[in-house]
């Protein structure tokens, strides 16, 4: 998988995980929204293609959470929070899609 995510990323890009099946993807000089949705789409669809193991056809969903410098923190810490706040989101949406941070989401866990 590390393989399908980096082949759509670009040098720049960092991809870190934090632990278990958590990672996070830092993209810098992307300021639109709907870029970033176009990379969050490549993203999911590199998870949609099957993997060939032992002649067994495996399967991977991904649930993508987002969040935008500056409008979502103006630090990692406050960032990290909110994407992780949207990626629940996703989860809660039925998984295989990206939401965007909200401030309604930090309203609501309040």
């Amino acid at each position: 998988m590390a393989q399908r995510i980096k082949s759509r990323l670009r040098e720049e890009d960092t991809l870190a995980r934090l632990g278990d099946d958590e990672f996070i993807l830092l993209i810098e000089q992307r300021s639109e929204a709907q870029e970033v949705a176009m990379i969050a789409q490549k993203l999911l669809d590199a998870f949609a293609q099957a993997f060939a193991v032992d002649g067994h056809d495996l399967y991977l969903s991904a649930s993508i959470g987002i969040s935008l410098f500056p409008m979502d923190g103006q630090n990692a810490t406050t960032l990290v929070r909110n994407a992780d706040m949207a990626m629940y989101r996703a989860k809660e949406q039925g998984r295989n899609n990206f939401q965007f941070y909200t401030r309604e989401l930090t309203t609501g866990a309040i």
